[in-house]
């Protein structure tokens, strides 16, 4: 997994490239990343899944995210990356939480102004109007998707990780087995840790290998 430099480090950052056919393999970075699909159709991994962004949809991929793009056909695409001190009240409102979708729309008007502004970005940009536009986006990403507290989200993968293990341990299973029942792909638990997972996984694996195997 690559992990971008480039898109991790200063404050007031901000960064847009208009992409065709979008393709980047599984990656993470600190800042957080929006992307705008102006035509075709865009793959996102993301949590452990395929999601298919549509044209006019946003999708928004929050601060060490592990993620992915990638492109069936054909896409057009507007990538900006940012620190969070662009609309650090908005980061503020969402720590310690995670989404249920990467994926959501936005009002018209905020979606035109969006377009219309990263068409004409040149020189210094205005960072009160890119702010302005980041906090509308922001509120319709609000209402848009449900958050889950992080930590009830992973003891929950953690059970379910643990009901496998024990529902099949005379069988093989490996990493593979294991992220294909549970519905994710192999790298999701592979980065777990990042997620704070890991912590709950031991704490269960520990007394179960001790009942299982006698020590």
């Amino acid at each position: 997994m690559q992990y971008q430099k480039d898109n991790s480090v200063g404050l007031e950052f901000f960064e847009h490239i208009r992409y065709e056919d979008f393709e980047f393999p599984i990656h993470m970075h600190r800042h957080p990343e929006l992307v705008f699909v102006r035509s075709g159709c865009l793959d996102i991994q993301w949590g452990g899944q395929i999601h298919r962004a549509m044209p006019g949809d946003f999708a928004l991929l929050l601060s060490n995210t592990v993620h992915a793009f990638s492109t069936e056909d054909t896409s057009s695409v507007d990538v900006c990356i940012f620190s969070e001190d662009f609309v650090p009240s908005f980061f503020r409102k969402i720590r310690g939480k995670q989404p249920n979708s990467t994926i959501f729309r936005c009002k018209e008007p905020i979606r035109t102004l969006f377009c219309d502004t990263v068409d004409n970005l040149c020189g210094q940009p205005d960072l009160f109007l890119l702010k302005s536009i980041l906090y509308g986006i922001a509120s319709d990403y609000l209402a848009s998707v449900e958050f889950f507290d992080i930590g009830r989200k992973n003891q929950d993968l953690a059970d379910r990780l643990i009901q496998y293990v024990s529902d099949n341990y005379l069988e093989p299973i490996s990493l593979k087995t294991a992220a294909a029942h549970l519905g994710y792909e192999e790298h999701y638990l592979t980065v777990a840790e990042f997620m704070g997972y890991e912590k709950n996984l031991n704490a269960k694996l520990v007394p179960y290998n001790k009942e299982i195997n006698g020590f």
